[in-house]
């Protein structure tokens, strides 16, 4: 038979300030931005893809132009952020 093991008692200090909380309006206006630039980047590069296609206009070219606007704007997110920490703007 297995012993019952009691669980510890419960601090009576309040739980650290996660890091989510401490983002400044700042900080969070540039990651929207950076979200907005890098959509938009995205976005351009898939509507050219598929008009450079003739494909537009249609069910499946929006599916494809879309596809190819999410991988697009998650590279330039990656990339932006790279180049951000490289220089030693970002943390």
């Amino acid at each position: 038979m297995n012993p019952i093991i009691p669980l510890p008692p419960r601090p009576s200090s309040p739980a650290p300030v996660s890091a989510m909380a401490k983002h400044t309006l700042s900080s969070i206006f540039w990651s929207i931005l950076g979200i907005v630039v890098s959509g938009l980047v995205g976005g351009i590069v898939g509507w050219f893809v598929i008009t450079s296609l003739g494909w537009a206009g249609g069910v499946a070219g929006a599916l494809v132009a879309a596809a190819i606007a999410m991988v697009v704007a998650t590279g330039a997110w990656i990339a932006i952020t790279v180049v951000l920490r490289s220089l030693g703007i970002v943390r």
